[in-house]
């Protein structure tokens, strides 16, 4: 057999082989780390949730213990969230609503005179919703590892007893 190659059909030179395997992997790496990334940020997107999920979880709990014993929650509590989410703990902190004085925005909004039975009524007020409500403050953090920054997510409400009835000082 003679294969006679003519001029006009000249095979790829090494040159040509080579810029070509360059621009693949060019092309290879740009993927990749496309993909790295998009790993990374479903990895998070999943801790997020779980951690949102577990928020509203033990919120719910929180509320609950509330609800059944009004007010008998304590102050503050730490703990984790079982084996199945061996990563994750919480904090919670829970607190009387703390306002300001009310007299002396009334008494700056009168223009230096405040009525002794308006007085009255305002501290009766902050009393109420000093017992009426409460502030919980629940945080969640996760740790991927030993040495990773742990990543903290919180949550504030209130609760509050709507069933507390309000003295209100006679002759308002």
């Amino acid at each position: 057999m003679n294969c006679k190659v003519s001029p006009s059909h000249k095979g790829l030179t090494l040159i040509e082989v080579i810029m070509a395997m360059a621009i693949m992997s060019g092309v290879v790496f740009v993927i990749q780390k496309g993909m790295g990334s998009s790993i990374k940020r479903l990895s998070l997107s999943r801790q997020k949730i779980t951690v949102t999920q577990l928020l509203q979880t033990k919120m719910l709990e929180l509320e609950s213990i509330y609800k059944e014993g009004k007010r008998k929650i304590p102050e503050q509590d730490s703990g984790d969230f079982g084996s199945d989410f061996k990563n994750y703990k919480y904090v919670f902190v829970a607190q009387e609503l703390e306002l300001p004085d009310l007299s002396s925005i009334a008494l700056a909004a009168g223009g230096g005179t405040l009525n002794e039975d308006l007085a009255k009524f305002l501290e009766s007020l902050t009393n109420y919703l000093k017992q009426s409500v409460m502030e919980v403050k629940l945080t969640v953090s996760y740790q991927r590892n030993a040495t990773a920054e742990p990543l903290s997510y919180s949550l504030s409400t209130y609760f509050v007893d709507y069933d507390r009835e309000m003295n209100i000082p006679l002759g308002i």
